[in-house]
């Protein structure tokens, strides 16, 4: 799983480096030991990342300068940042979370296979 995971990551960065330019920081739902992200880290220094995970889960992990890791249920609260990476959901999974969270339009961009990278986009409110 970490070596798939590691490959997806290197297509990411390589092909799609415009979805991390500009962002400050990241949250990894669900994000393990952090393989992943790790791999994001090292290619772009200026985003400060967390990896949200169950307590248990990260359990005597200690981050670093940029890299934190955070406990917590992802059904109760998600730390704020200016994006967040989520896994293993399928497209009406995507639609209704997306729906669900009032963010008018999304795009999944096909990287490799069943792997995508999603771009979604805020209500923009108007002042009337």
């Amino acid at each position: 799983m970490e070596s798939d995971a590691l490959l997806v990551e290197s297509i990411m960065i390589e092909h799609w480096k415009r979805v991390f330019e500009g962002l400050k920081s990241l949250v990894d739902v669900g994000g393990g030991n952090g393989i992943v992200t790790k791999a994001i880290v090292n290619a772009f220094l200026q985003i400060n990342y967390t990896i949200f995970e169950l307590p248990h889960v990260i359990e005597g992990v200690e981050g670093c300068k940029n890299l934190a890791y955070v406990g917590g249920d992802m059904f109760k609260s998600i730390p704020y940042a200016n994006a967040i990476l989520l896994k293993e959901r399928n497209a009406q999974e995507w639609t209704k979370l997306f729906s669900d969270a009032d963010f008018s339009d999304y795009k999944i961009l096909p990287i490799l296979g069943l792997r995508s990278v999603i771009e979604v986009n805020p209500k923009i409110l108007s002042c009337h």
